[in-house]
């Protein structure tokens, strides 16, 4: 099964996107939004997992995430990578305090531990928002519509959840298969 680690949005920071996501499905670029339900930080993506192994990524990402306290977050504006000028995929930034890049770095050891190395990527926290269709490019306004789109909305991640992806026509959906609780062990 194909897993990732995230951290999902609470209501105030899933409202404040769907706000953005809104405002950006009206330009009518050619964007694949992610869904409604697909609003997350994440964390670590694992990929494929076969089936007895996915005991022992729960586990290591418990031992990751135990003693993690609740992180104050800020979602801060809308970016794309590689940039504004040729975009590939529209996020929403997020800062957050030392903690979160130490949990993360805690999560890719004990994952790289049991067969799941790190992408090589310096970590980047960020809220994908949609994807550039392949082949397609946005208008020349657009790096100044993205620039201008306000998004300031304080949070508080307060649980990392390894969810199972099904990629389906619809889109990718997304189950909950372990949610541990910031601050503490397992909540589910």
């Amino acid at each position: 099964m194909r897993l990732f680690a995230a951290i999902p949005m609470p209501a105030p920071a899933r409202r404040a996107l769907l706000g953005v996501l809104a405002t950006l499905k009206g330009t009518r670029w050619p964007v694949r939004w992610v869904g409604e339900g697909n609003l997350h930080l994440t964390i670590k993506f694992y990929g494929e997992v076969p089936e007895p192994a996915v005991a022992e990524v729960s586990a290591r990402l418990t031992d990751a995430v135990r003693g993690t306290p609740v992180l104050p977050l800020h979602l801060d504006g809308v970016d794309a990578f590689p940039g504004l000028r040729r975009p590939k995929v529209i996020w929403a930034a997020v800062d957050g305090p030392p903690a979160l890049e130490l949990m993360q770095h805690r999560v890719e050891r004990e994952a790289a531990a049991v067969g799941y190395p790190p992408d090589g990527k310096p970590f980047r926290p960020h809220i994908t928002l949609g994807r550039v269709k392949s082949g397609a490019a946005l208008p020349h306004t657009a790096p100044e519509l993205l620039d201008r789109i306000g998004l300031d909305v304080a949070f508080e991640a307060v649980q990392v959840v390894l969810f199972e992806s099904r990629l389906t026509r619809a889109g990718a959906e997304h189950t909950a298969k372990l949610t541990l609780d910031l601050a503490g062990g397992r909540a589910a």
